[in-house]
């Protein structure tokens, strides 16, 4: 024990004296002390982690993605379920592309292509801007002089250029003629030959274009058109549009697609469309197409003939058959309306005739909507005469005064007919907008509707039996058109009873003639319930037809006629008349104007209700309600 302190106390000591030996440094004084060791500071990062400090989790690549030691959060556990576009793999080293090694990797975590240089796109097969593709793959530019001066064609992969037939030079900035731009052969005074599309005129000496004819005239001479060419398709969707190419006329640019229209484009979708132009005969007509082209409206008014105006062509000649379109691929009209115009044009400038046909598709009308013609036409026929490059034709819209949603329907074109002509010219067709789609928007006030209105209790109100001079009471139900029942009787519709003696002769020609007698409507139901109470005296014996018509306040909308026979028109009627109808017939009662009746069946709707009456005894027949 002795011997352990003894150490412990010789330890002691030498840590005394060791820290004596220590010393105060001063690096200005101390000769032995050089220059301080420098260290910079760290880098930014994590010092002693690999990848996210944070995410504490195993982390992995994506696969078929580039490698990338950076990429945050992507575990192990992950699956990788997802495809790419054109996704192709696995490959040796089980990577996935997208449709080509060359275009770039898929991500199969997020079903997203990771584009190699170059490449771009959600699948990675379009070029980026600086490159070009040849072969389906991209190549980096290369820069031709001057950009071909804006008179050639740049090849990306040699950077050389391709003149135009009036350029040369390495950078295609020498004119072959300098006093015409178009003139591709020449003298040094004297233009030879222009370009394509463009003649020499023998006065001027100068090149000018064969859109004096035509603007759809492909070569001429001096004195004609000798072809002629789909000017949008030939001129501006093969080659991109030219400096010197004239401008486009507006009845060309507006011309309907189904394609995008694409400069330099080689689809053959595109050419497909390409409408076959020919030059008129000589003898086909004395004045130009454009010249002779109108546009025809349908009559209204009973009127089943045409109105035709001149309409607005660039055709001067060349042109076709046409192609078939309708105007617009929508329509919508008011149902109180009473009719639509749809308007089909066919392209070409009018040259031949024409004929086809238009069919009516109910989508959610019925027959009882909407018909495929006016009612004083029957013809779904379209004929284009020599010149007619529009026909506007009306549809009959029906209104049933009925609050409801708007309904939709279809109109389609049908194949041309085979010419019938012997001018040899090609047969029309159709267009891509061959159908429409025509919505009829309801427009009915909230009133009541007969076929929803009801007579209170039949049962016990409607008894049969009676003698003359006897008194009939019953009660009706005003609904509106929702299903509601009505609250403002004065303000929403006027009841009208009327009753007749029927003869044996039920023809519609002497219906227009009888008597009626008139029945007493009142309110009975308070200030907002519309109830109504109506009262008939038995006059005299006989059978007896008894009716309660609706009315509308102010009178009913539409196109009004003075006689059956569609004579005098009206355009307004301020005062509120009865409108009655036999067997589904147009008749005038009394020489007012007239509209037609639906005749219900009583035990489908049990509503408003005609009455055969038999004094001694009373029988219900059926039921007709005027609307």
């Amino acid at each position: 024990m002795p011997s352990v302190l003894v150490v412990l106390l010789l330890l002691l000591l030498l840590l005394l004296l060791s820290a004596g030996a220590f010393r105060v440094i001063n690096s200005s004084t101390d000769s032995v002390i050089g220059t301080h060791a420098v260290f910079e500071p760290y880098e930014a990062g994590y010092v002693g982690y690999y990848g996210d400090p944070s995410n504490p989790s195993a982390e992995r690549l994506n696969e078929g993605s580039p490698y990338s030691p950076d990429t945050p959060r992507i575990f192990f556990s992950a699956p990788l379920q997802q495809s790419c576009p054109g996704m192709l793999g696995p490959g040796h080293n089980g990577e996935f592309y997208c449709f080509s090694r060359e275009y770039g990797n898929c991500d199969r975590r997020s079903g997203l292509c990771v584009c190699n240089q170059g490449y771009t796109g959600l699948d990675c097969t379009a070029c980026q801007p600086g490159y070009f593709k040849r072969g389906g793959l991209c190549f980096a530019k290369k820069s031709c002089p001057n950009d071909c001066s804006r008179g050639g064609e740049c090849d990306y992969a040699t950077g050389t250029c391709t003149c135009a037939p009036t350029r040369r030079g390495v950078d295609c900035s020498q004119k072959f003629c300098a006093f015409d731009e178009k003139c591709v052969s020449c003298t040094s005074t004297v233009c030879l030959q222009c370009v394509e599309k463009f003649y020499v005129d023998p006065t001027t000496q100068t090149c000018v274009s064969c859109a004096r004819y035509d603007p759809r005239c492909l070569s001429c001479n001096s004195h004609m058109c000798l072809t002629c060419a789909d000017l949008q398709l030939n001129s501006v969707r093969r080659s991109g549009a030219r400096r010197i190419d004239q401008p486009l006329p507006e009845d060309e640019r507006l011309r309907e697609f189904s394609q995008k229209f694409v400069y330099g484009s080689q689809d053959p979708r595109v050419f497909d469309e390409a409408e076959s132009f020919t030059l008129a005969p000589a003898a086909y007509s004395s004045l130009p197409l454009n010249e002779s082209s109108v546009g025809c409206t349908q009559g209204g008014n009973a009127d089943a003939g045409w109105t035709c105006s001149s309409f607005a062509e660039s055709h001067r000649v060349c042109g076709h058959r046409g192609v078939f379109s309708f105007v617009s691929p929508l329509y919508a009209i008011a149902e109180a309306a009473g009719s639509i115009t749809v308007t089909v044009q066919r392209s070409g400038g009018g040259l031949g005739r024409a004929a086809l046909l238009y069919d009516l598709e109910h989508v959610t009308t019925t027959p009882g909507d909407v018909s495929p013609s006016m009612f004083y036409t029957s013809s779904q026929r379209l004929d284009f005469f020599p010149g007619v490059v529009s026909l506007a034709f009306k549809l009959q819209i029906h209104d049933d005064h009925v609050l409801g949603s708007s309904k939709t329907f279809r109109l389609r074109l049908r194949e041309p007919f085979v010419p019938s002509d012997l001018l040899s010219v090609a047969p029309a067709t159709l267009g891509n907008q061959w159908r429409t789609l025509v919505t009829i928007l309801d427009d009915d006030a909230l009133r009541p509707v007969a076929n929803c209105s009801y007579v209170v209790r039949p049962e016990s109100t409607l008894l049969k039996g009676g003698a003359a001079g006897d008194q009939m009471t019953f009660q009706i139900q005003s609904v509106l058109g929702n299903g509601v029942p009505g609250v403002d009787p004065p303000g929403e519709a006027v009841f009208l009873m009327t009753s007749y003696i029927e003869e044996e002769d039920y023809s519609t020609e002497t219906a227009v003639f009888r008597t009626l007698r008139r029945g007493t409507v009142t309110q009975s139901g308070g200030v907002s319930v519309s109830l109504l109470t109506c009262t008939w005296v038995r006059e005299r014996a006989g059978n007896f037809s008894v009716a309660v018509q609706l009315l509308y306040p102010g009178g009913l909308r539409g196109e009004y006629f003075g006689d059956a026979w569609l004579g005098e028109h009206f355009l307004e009627l301020k005062a509120t008349c009865l409108y009655v109808g036999v067997a589904g017939s147009i008749h005038s009662l009394q020489g007012q104007p007239c509209l037609r009746c639906q005749l219900l069946d009583t035990h489908a709707y049990g509503s408003m209700m005609s009455l055969s009456l038999i004094i001694g005894v009373l029988e219900v027949k059926r039921m007709t309600i005027c609307l």
